[in-house]
């Protein structure tokens, strides 16, 4: 017998067999991944495969058998986007992932015609809001089928497969120089208008308090021509004197146009003052029409002679159309305009469907800071007025709640109150459930109480409604916005407020009852006890609308609107012209003590004409408004152009200019006059006062973001978090708030651009971020310009599993928009086959994977201790590793 051995002839020959440890841990390892496969779950039996060749998919289809929406009432019917019943789901066998996805991608085919019939039939353009709506509702019933529904094998997204996201508002960031307006083509361009207007001053504080005076006089260049480059030398030398810091420069743009800018030290403030100048009017309106609408502001120079144009500067929106509608002055010469803006503005996000704005720039047409209101629906700017001490009141009205405590019942008045900052102290946001508007507003000049007059469909707290519309004047407190004061009149018709000024502690009113125009004074400690003077404007068979109204040092009214009426007081006497036919412009004057009219002065032409601004200054008459005819010697340039009237004390006219704008279409809405507006700085470029004011930097001052508005962080299926944001958040302390959230699963960076700063989320590793927002009316996210959904680390980046239908940025706004929508809708499609298909090929061996990943598992550490116990014996006995 012979053993394993050898033979047993009684001399053992002993044969080593030579066993490589490679062999052994190979063996060991096939008997781990035999071990780890009988883990897994057979697979189902079926009768045939969930995504083999026996399923048809509906886009495998006839494109003429899918039963799709026929016709406009199908387009707008209220039926549910997605259909358990559908027969081109349920006659293409497969499982609830590949019936869920046939069932997606047959909604998402229905989007696409509802896009295809919005550029194609010829109703659609008259339906264009319903067709948005029902586009907006089929976009969040996707959101909602890809949470209620299983996709096994594969992870179907409504957003896009992001491992970033960036906020689209920008916020300013503190900096030390200041860019002037680029004005000239070279530095060695002779800087005009300099022979009478040569002198301006510097201020310097230092920060240990010590104020340093520096004179600049160019005359002391002598013969030295006075060039963009020769000047920025000579008031160097002046600086370099004075021992301070600060240094004008050159700067040029990419397009070659060069100005000057100032270089300060964070340790100095600086401040600007003209010591010789003239007056300007700042003119603010609207250049173009309909979808080429952009607000304006334009600056006039020479005005007591013919006035000339310096500058027209544009407030584009993005995606939107821009209107302003009124103009202020501060008290260091800066410029106010108020307006409304469909689309995202200078770095600010629109968070609803229209917001308003208000801008201010320097007296050379800088722009120093802008604030959005924050509406989450539609509102609309039409007040505003500064007081001495730089406060800024802005009026109008809006159809959603501005802060908590205002109500939900429809179109309402708002007043907000701003510091010189650009801070918002207050918003007062109220009114009954009718319509109401507050159409322009006053400061009173002694307790800086808010004095607000407008019209409204209902009764104001402790009033009574007479019917139609009632005018209303309400006092505001300047401190918390609380109401002091206040009275509703009219009658059976309809009565407006439409403009008010406040002197010597008069309430001046000026509006229309029904087609008359009247005048109506109020004691400002008194406003129940009715009008002291009430005046109509007009006759009763002609219509008469005021628009402005001011009131000289002496008390006397002025009134600017428009009228058909012929019969004015004092027309055609005294230089002032008569009535030209149609609807005219009017200036009037009434007696201060007796609200007579002293005379009523047209603005005509055979168009129609209307006036919508008025300024008084050095006994001269400034009117501003539109007109559709040859107005005074001026023909007209397009549809309708804009105007600029000066008259005299007694409304003669001295002069009147017309403009065009974007389309031949114009409208100039306010005014103001500026008696130090044309200066040397402004021919420089450079504004007035502190050059490096750039009002709040808060997060709730430079967006569209309200105090107390909140969107929500939340990591994978972990807790949900609310970021509030309040008045005095920074963008660095809002990025703090949500790094506590993310912890190390994600990061939130505060990223420059420019002169900006704005914020980035990332996600790390394989974590999901979800950005969500806050209540209704009080989303942060809009106003941030972040759109709710996930962000992803770069390992989820890299499966192959992840299906992204990248929703989130498309609307039917206009038809450029649409024909994007459709095309989306192409996409998406596609990431749905994309998603079968996947699932198709990981079927055809769906042990494979496993098999591979069990193969590629780690031992457990009993049999990796054993794999070295054989290692060690073999090693022994081969010497062999």
């Amino acid at each position: 017998m012979v053993g394993i051995f050898g033979n047993n002839n009684g001399t053992r020959t002993i044969t080593l067999v030579n066993i490589s440890s490679d062999l052994l841990a190979s063996a060991m390892n096939a008997k781990i991944a035999e071990g780890q496969v009988s883990k897994f779950t057979a697979p189902r039996q079926s009768t045939g495969s969930a995504f083999g060749p026996d399923v048809i998919a509906p886009w495998d289809r006839s494109p003429a058998s899918l039963t799709l929406p026929d016709g406009l009432g199908e387009q707008l019917a209220r039926s549910p986007l997605f259909s358990r019943n559908d027969p081109d789901v349920l006659t293409s066998g497969g499982n609830d992932t590949s019936e869920n996805l046939f069932r997606l991608w047959k909604g998402l085919k229905k989007m696409q015609e509802l896009a295809n019939f919005a550029l194609n039939d010829s109703r659609s353009e008259r339906l264009m809001p319903q067709l948005d709506a029902q586009f907006s509702r089929y976009q969040s019933e996707v959101k909602d089928f890809l949470s209620d529904n299983t996709f096994d094998g594969v992870n179907m997204l409504h957003g896009p497969l992001s491992t970033k996201v960036e906020t689209d508002a920008r916020i300013p960031r503190s900096r030390s120089v200041y860019e002037g307006r680029l004005q000239f083509s070279t530095t060695e361009d002779v800087v005009p208008g300099l022979d009478s207007q040569t002198k301006f001053d510097i201020n310097i504080v230092k920060n240990d308090n010590t104020s340093v005076d520096i004179a600049i006089d160019l005359a002391d260049m002598g013969a030295t021509e006075k060039t963009v480059a020769n000047i920025v030398s000579h008031v160097n030398e002046k600086l370099e004197a004075a021992e301070v810091t600060t240094r004008f420069r050159t700067n040029r743009d990419d397009d070659g146009r060069v100005g000057l800018k100032i270089e300060r030290s964070i340790l100095e403030t600086v401040s600007l003052s003209p010591v010789d100048s003239d007056p300007a009017i700042y003119v603010s309106g609207t250049s173009g029409n309909d979808e080429f609408a952009k607000a304006s502001l334009r600056k006039f120079t020479d005005i007591d002679t013919v006035p000339t144009q310096d500058f027209d500067v544009k407030q584009e929106a993005r995606d939107g159309v821009s209107e302003a509608f009124a103009s202020a002055r501060g008290p260091n010469g800066e410029v106010y305009t108020l307006g409304t803006t469909t689309g995202d503005i200078g770095g600010q996000v629109v968070g609803g469907e229209q917001d308003v704005f208000l801008t201010r720039h320097d007296a050379a047409g800088n722009e120093v800071w802008r604030r959005l209101v924050g509406a989450s629906g539609s509102a609309e700017g039409l007040g505003l007025a500064v007081a001495a001490d730089g406060s800024i009141a802005i009026s109008g009205k809006t159809d959603a709640p501005l802060t908590e405590s205002s109500p939900d019942n429809g179109i309402n008045s708002f007043v907000t109150l701003y510091d010189a900052d650009g801070e918002a102290v207050w918003t007062r946001n109220t009114g009954p459930a009718a319509a109401d508007s507050a159409f322009s507003v006053a400061f009173d000049d002694v307790s800086g109480d808010v004095i607000v007059v407008g019209a409204t469909s209902g009764a104001l707290s402790g009033q009574s409604h007479s019917g139609g519309q009632d005018a209303y004047v309400s006092r505001l407190s300047a401190s918390s916005g609380s109401l002091l004061d206040q009275i509703q009149f009219g009658d059976a018709g309809n009565e407006i407020a439409t403009a008010v000024t406040v002197k010597d502690g008069v309430v001046y009113v000026a509006g229309q009852d029904d087609s008359q125009g009247f005048l109506k004074t109020f004691d400002i400690d008194d406003l129940t006890s009715g009008p002291v003077l009430d005046t109509a404007i007009g006759g009763a068979g002609e219509t008469t609308r005021a628009a402005a109204i001011e009131v000289d040092d002496t008390g006397r009214i002025f009134i600017a609107g428009t009228t058909t009426d012929a019969t004015f007081t004092g027309a055609g006497v005294d230089g002032r012209l008569t009535h030209s036919g149609s609807n005219d412009a009017f200036v009037a004057r009434f007696d201060g003590g007796t609200g007579a009219m002293d005379f009523g002065a047209y603005i005509g032409s055979a168009g129609s004409d209307q006036a919508n601004g008025l300024a008084l200054s050095n006994g001269e008459i400034f009117v501003v408004g539109e007109t559709r005819g040859d107005l005074q010697g001026n023909s007209l340039f397009g549809s309708q152009d804009g105007f600029l009237a000066r008259l005299d004390a007694n409304g003669a006219p001295q002069s009147v200019t017309t403009m065009s704008g974007i389309n031949g279409h114009a409208a100039l809405n306010g005014i103001v006059v500026d008696d130090s507006g044309d200066s040397v700085l402004t021919k420089l470029g450079l504004g007035h006062g502190d050059i490096g004011d750039l009002g709040s930097l808060t997060v709730t001052s430079n967006s569209a973001v309200r105090p107390g508005m909140s969107f929500s962080l939340a990591v994978g299926d972990g807790p949900t978090r609310q970021i509030e944001i309040e008045a005095d958040d920074s963008i660095r302390w809002v990025a703090f708030q949500m790094n506590r959230v993310l912890g190390q699963d994600g990061v939130a960076e505060v990223k420059k651009d420019g002169d900006f700063e704005y914020l980035r989320i990332t996600a790390r590793g394989d974590n999901e971020i979800k950005v969500g927002g806050g209540p209704d009316g009080f989303d942060a996210l809009p106003g941030l310009g972040l759109r709710e959904g996930s962000v992803f680390g770069k390992d989820v980046k890299e499966d192959k599993s992840f299906f992204a239908l990248g929703f989130g940025f498309i609307d039917f706004s206009n038809r450029e928009k649409i024909e994007e929508a459709r095309d989306h809708m192409g996409f998406t499609m596609q990431q749905v086959e994309k998603a079968f298909d996947f699932l198709r090929a990981e079927e055809k061996d769906p042990l494979a994977k496993r098999r591979q990943e069990a193969a590629l598992a780690q031992p457990s550490a009993y049999l990796q201790r054993q794999i070295a116990s054989y290692q060690e014996a073999l090693f022994r006995l081969t010497g062999q590793q």
